[in-house]
């Protein structure tokens, strides 16, 4: 079998974000059902680096509640963790950090949210791409 040897540069991964530690903004945010009824929301997250924009999604499930936790300290609205509630309204245009990875989902590969990062300042030795 022969392939295609890939280097380290973001261009390599096509036009998908590169693995890393990005600066994002919340773009769209939709509160949507499963067929079981179990709520979620769908965010849209935009990230530019490197004079590319880039586009992320992620889905909060209401069973995620320490995700939701971080997803709230990386906005900076650790109190709206409290009232147990997500507002679409309350997303809109926040800014903060997540360290994005690849998986593979229905064959492709995807980008996803490996965690929201609450005190950027404290990531050592990272390159963080803003």
């Amino acid at each position: 079998m022969d392939y295609e040897v890939k280097k380290g540069n973001h261009k390599d991964f096509g036009n998908l974000i590169a693995p890393g530690i990005y600066k994002f903004s919340i773009v769209k945010a939709i509160e949507k059902k499963y067929s079981d009824g179990i709520s979620y929301i769908q965010i849209c997250f935009k990230v530019e680096n490197e004079n590319e924009v880039y586009w992320v999604y992620d889905f909060l499930k209401e069973s995620q509640s320490i995700k939701i936790k971080y997803f709230w300290q990386s906005i900076n609205l650790a109190k709206n963790y409290e009232s147990g509630k997500i507002e679409v309204e309350d997303c809109l245009g926040q800014t903060g950090f997540f360290e994005i990875s690849h998986s593979f989902i229905n064959s492709k590969i995807k980008p996803y949210v490996v965690k929201y990062l609450v005190d950027v300042d404290k990531v050592n030795g990272v390159t963080i791409n803003e």
